[in-house]
């Protein structure tokens, strides 16, 4: 689950970008193979995906899925065998046909191992036409892919290989199934496709998915549970190195970079890259992401040891000076001034969250929330009589019809802080906030 994401879509930083990303071996087997449903449509409109597959039945129904959804991101499905270069090749047709590959089932692995199997016996074969990634970018007009996921059954280097214009155009992130045993005759195997990678300026983040398969033998090691045939393996650019000269290393690119990183579940990764573009640019409000780093962070559970608050982390000092809690910057706009004092409660420094909501008050009498917002710092506090003395004069003197739409406004702001407590383990002090919410509500509605 992505986690700076949302702040980011919601300060509208997401709409200066656009994410464009290749399925290669698109079949929708699983849940997880639909992109649009794991977290990426958070990227649209701004959002491409070209899906290939060997198969064409399999892309039309992917299309028919697609248009029936009525998506809100640009998605289609190409009936293509990506390989090396253009040409004609033999497409084995396995029994299980999303294990079908470009090369042939390995008879040694069928006969010796239990799992896949049965699987990838030959059922048949059929000549197909082969042809690049690059050859169809440039087709399309297609000057960039920003991430390519990779699973055609062993042919994932050739693809691979067929890609290396698009790469240097500005591939940032690649997520390939690598074999580590062979599964089919002649293939490469994770150490060839690692090796091509890393001579291209991409790194190796993690082996994800670890897939094992077990001898046709009546014993098996309790240490040793069976052998690793294969997994995901997991690539990004490292576009802050200063020993690496590229022309990749520019803002727009380490914050699409940092997007792929958090949406892929890399938020170490994701914060390095916000944090490096907000000290090198934070000047420009573009790539000033310090209010999104503290209010993503302040939704992590166990970040802090009891007693800490979030501005003592290494991480947000760095930061501060670019944050709307900054205490020298100055805001007269009251959604400026709301901003600057939901920093503070986010990191904890309640005494200046406080002061500012009450100079809004005064500033702005009418505008509700900062009695609200006041009184909530207040319970936070531990001064359950000053919150509800703040929040009786937000409501004080007002209509019937008013206060119905301000206790729903007050409502959901408690409900907001009780739920992020509840995120990062604040049982007690979400179940205050929650009794405080019953009072109000039962109150009102006497």
């Amino acid at each position: 689950m992505a986690l700076f994401l949302p702040s980011l879509k919601k300060s509208g930083h997401l709409e200066q970008i656009h994410i464009t990303v290749a399925v290669v071996g698109s079949r929708k087997i699983a849940t997880q193979d639909d992109y649009g449903s794991q977290g990426w449509q958070i990227f649209a409109p701004n959002l491409t995906i070209y899906g290939f597959d060997a198969d064409a039945e399999a892309c039309e129904k992917a299309n028919t899925e697609l248009k029936n959804r009525q998506i809100n991101w640009n998605e289609r499905h190409i009936p293509l065998a990506l390989w090396k270069c253009e040409g004609k090749s033999t497409l084995y047709v396995t029994q299980e046909p999303a294990c079908s590959s470009l090369y042939p089932p390995s008879e040694y692995y069928i006969e010796h191992f239990v799992g896949n199997s049965k699987l990838i016996e030959l059922a048949d074969t059929q000549e197909i036409k082969t042809t690049t990634l690059d050859i169809f970018c440039q087709s399309e007009n297609i000057t960039e892919i920003d991430f390519i996921q990779l699973d055609i059954q062993g042919a994932e280097l050739q693809a691979l290989e067929g890609a290396d214009w698009i790469l240097k155009s500005g591939t940032l992130g690649i997520v390939s199934e690598v074999e580590f045993t062979e599964l089919y005759t002649g293939q490469p195997l994770f150490s060839d496709l690692d090796l091509h990678l890393r001579m291209r300026g991409f790194t190796l983040f993690d082996i994800h998915n670890m897939n094992r398969d077990i001898r046709k033998m009546p014993i098996i090691s309790s240490k040793h549970p069976g052998a690793l045939i294969w997994a995901d393996a997991f690539y990004f650019r490292d576009l802050i190195r200063e020993d690496l000269s590229i022309n990749l290393k520019t803002p727009e690119k380490v914050l699409k970079l940092a997007c792929i990183a958090d949406i892929l579940d890399f938020p170490d990764y994701a914060l390095e890259l916000l944090t490096h573009l907000t000290l090198q640019y934070g000047e420009d409000e573009k790539y000033n992401f310090a209010d999104n780093i503290i209010e993503s962070l302040a939704y992590v559970p166990g970040l802090l040891k009891q007693g800490e608050s979030l501005a003592s982390l290494p991480v947000i000092e760095k930061i501060r000076v670019y944050s709307s809690s900054y205490k020298y910057k100055n805001f007269s706009m009251q959604e400026d001034l709301q901003k600057q004092a939901y920093q503070y409660l986010l990191l904890g420094e309640y005494d200046q969250a406080g002061s500012i909501y009450e100079n809004a008050i005064e500033f702005e009498p009418n505008f509700k929330a900062n009695y609200w917002y006041l009184g909530l710092l207040l319970l936070l506090q531990d001064q359950e009589v000053e919150a509800h003395t703040a929040w009786f004069l937000g409501i004080a003197e007002g209509k019937p019809e008013e206060i119905d739409i301000w206790i729903a406004e007050l409502v959901e702001v408690l409900q907001a802080e009780a739920e992020r407590r509840e995120i990062i383990g604040d049982k007690a002090l979400a179940l205050t906030i929650h009794e405080n919410i019953n009072t109000i509500v039962s109150q009102y509605n006497e």
